[in-house]
């Protein structure tokens, strides 16, 4: 039987953990979110080494949460830099 979590071909078992993508925001967009998405991407890792499903399932749908309003808000800081930059440069509008 086939569970949503099974050993797929590459061996890896559980839920995405998201800790490169985790890094990856806290790097560029928002720091203090992206270390909460860091603290759950590790203990997505933990729970799938433990064979703890649940867990794995519960911490990986935590650290997508916090990665993607990490990278929500850093690209709407970027984008209010640009938008003032630009008008900065062209002595407004």
């Amino acid at each position: 039987m086939q569970t949503p979590y099974s050993r797929s071909r590459s061996g890896r078992r559980g839920p995405p953990d998201y800790l490169v993508f985790s890094i990856l925001t806290t790097i560029f967009c928002c720091l203090p979110f992206g270390i909460i998405a860091i603290v759950y991407s590790v203990k997505t890792r933990s729970a799938n080494k433990a064979r703890d499903m649940h867990e794995a399932a519960h911490c990986s749908s935590q650290a997508k949460f916090w990665l993607l309003l990490s990278a929500g808000i850093g690209l709407i800081f970027i984008s209010i830099r640009l938008i003032l930059a630009f008008v900065a440069t062209t002595g407004g509008i």
